[in-house]
């Protein structure tokens, strides 16, 4: 991965989104970022529906999903590049809860998410504080030897992509 060093390369950017207000701006602020395609994909159906959509027209050998209201800035996708090869790996997932984080979920909601959280480090080993993040980047040849597996096109999908990677010996 010799060239994340001299320069961006090519990426397909899949932005899931369901009634957005604010998509066209956004996706423009995505370009800003990156080198490639920006792949809009309605979620009517679903937003693993519109992940998996937006995987199968994806051309370029890097995929990034990030959630179409950019609470994680698109600028982050070239951090992201870069851990990836320092850690030569085939998956890099965001995670709004670190310590730096401003999170502004109300009591419910973050008693939920840290039970959720709790519940997927526990049942499949995953050593992973936020799999529902909205910025997550892919090599598309690890991807793609796993997509056709995937059965869940709802709120699962995320983290059963991460469970089939991570079954197939891919780093994350």
């Amino acid at each position: 991965m010799e060239h994340i060093q001299n320069q961006m390369p090519k990426i397909s950017v899949i932005v899931p989104y369901y009634k957005e207000k604010n998509l066209e701006k956004n996706i423009e602020e995505i370009k800003r970022f990156i080198e490639g395609e920006v792949i809009p994909s309605e979620g009517e159906k679903g937003k693993g529906y519109a992940l998996y959509q937006g995987i199968l027209q994806s051309k370029e050998d890097f995929i990034v999903f990030i959630d179409a209201d950019l609470q994680i800035h698109p600028k982050e996708i070239k951090t992201f590049l870069k851990i990836m090869e320092l850690y030569d790996a085939d998956a890099v997932i965001g995670n709004k809860k670190h310590s730096y984080g401003n999170l502004n979920y109300s009591f419910k909601r973050r008693i939920l998410s840290n039970a959720y959280n709790y519940l997927v480090r526990k049942l499949f080993g995953f050593d992973l504080r936020d799999t529902q993040c909205g910025l997550k980047l892919f090599k598309k040849i690890p991807l793609f030897s796993i997509i056709e597996k995937i059965k869940t096109f709802g709120f699962g999908f995320d983290l059963e992509l991460l469970v089939s990677l991570k079954e197939n010996n891919y780093r994350i």
